[in-house]
């Protein structure tokens, strides 16, 4: 298990204390052309997953956080759970 950073620890520490504080980052991409075939989209995600293992992976923490939190496999990492659904992959009418 690999231990979180001083950043990282600050930043979850700063969103425990205050709940209106949020440091999570979203993105959102427009593309032109037709939109990837599910199965092709799947496909490329699933390499992205496999090429960065710390996608599946959550924080652990200590009891009463007497240690820094650290990064272990989450066993219920499940991708077929809902986290890719078709319907939002539809093309936009202009």
């Amino acid at each position: 298990m690999t231990e979180l950073g001083p950043l990282d620890t600050g930043f979850m520490e700063m969103e425990d204390t205050d709940r209106r504080v949020s440091l999570g980052i979203g993105t959102v991409a427009v593309v032109d052309g037709p939109p990837p075939a599910h199965q092709e989209l799947r496909a490329w995600l699933d390499r992205g997953l496999e090429r960065h293992g710390r996608l599946r992976q959550r924080v652990h923490r200590s009891l009463l956080d007497l240690k820094a939190p650290v990064w272990e496999e989450d066993p219920t990492f499940d991708f077929d759970s809902g986290r890719l659904r078709r319907d939002r992959w539809r093309r936009r009418s202009r």
